[in-house]
């Protein structure tokens, strides 16, 4: 199944770096075979495997749980009861490398990158209800944002933080946010997506239970002349 969701999003004028919004790019279909509950549980159940992420529905801050070290492990890993607990209470659940639970989602994020040349990651944000995500904020990479699961109220707005300026923190005071005028103020719904230019200031309000995916994409060439990180391999090898 080829993946269509890069295909579609690529199909714009890009001499005009500004903010932009989908409607409808992708099918509930397609939604599915990017991630759904079963995958998110997956995920949980096996948090060995990935980087999650806790946002506090109280506040806007992260709660993750501590790491406990464990025997033939080299790395420490948090309870999955925990996390589990976490999602029920209503907190924002993030996973960052959701492209690595399978190969499926590998091979997607390399059709992805094979479009949109550079470093990119499949994260997924998610909660069972109304709960929090971040204070307005700006990121170094383009981001693109995909509705997989119920709805997200977004504003990305025209200001854009100078590039020769080192990121503010989320809700910095000496930011005067108040000011900001949004260029796109929208619900996602299934299938829907934005595109989030480097440096723009965004946030998102969730309401409602809902799965959405980030897909940060990072160029090499604009932030990393001589990075020492390496790109991915998302080739799939066979050992006969």
């Amino acid at each position: 199944m080829t993946l269509l969701l890069p295909i579609k999003l690529y199909d714009r004028d890009w001499d005009h770096d500004v903010p932009h919004y989908y409607e409808g790019v992708i099918d509930q279909e397609e939604c599915n075979s990017i991630c759904t509950w079963s995958d998110v549980e997956y995920c949980l159940n096996n948090p060995q495997f990935f980087d999650i992420d806790v946002v506090s529905r109280h506040r806007i801050e992260k709660i993750n749980p501590p790491k406990y070290a464990r025997s033939w492990s080299k790395y420490d890993f948090e309870e999955k009861e925990e996390l589990f607990h976490a999602l029920r209470d209503g907190h924002t659940i993030i996973i960052n490398n959701y492209s690595f639970r399978d190969r499926r989602r590998s091979e997607m994020v390399g059709e992805w990158e094979s479009i949109f040349p550079g470093d990119s990651q499949f994260q997924i944000y998610c909660g069972l209800g109304k709960s929090n995500s971040f204070y307005i904020h700006e990121d170094l990479p383009s981001n693109f944002i995909v509705q997989l699961k119920g709805t997200t109220h977004w504003r990305v707005y025209n200001e854009r933080r100078a590039t020769f300026v080192i990121q503010a923190d989320p809700g910095d005071p000496t930011v005067n946010y108040d000011s900001f005028t949004p260029a796109i103020d929208v619900i996602l719904k299934p299938g829907d997506a934005l595109y989030i230019p480097p440096r723009c200031y965004h946030c998102a309000s969730p309401s409602e239970e809902r799965i959405s995916l980030s897909i940060p994409v990072h160029h090499y060439h604009l932030y990393h002349a001589k990075s020492f990180t390496r790109p991915v391999d998302r080739k799939w090898y066979s050992i006969r």
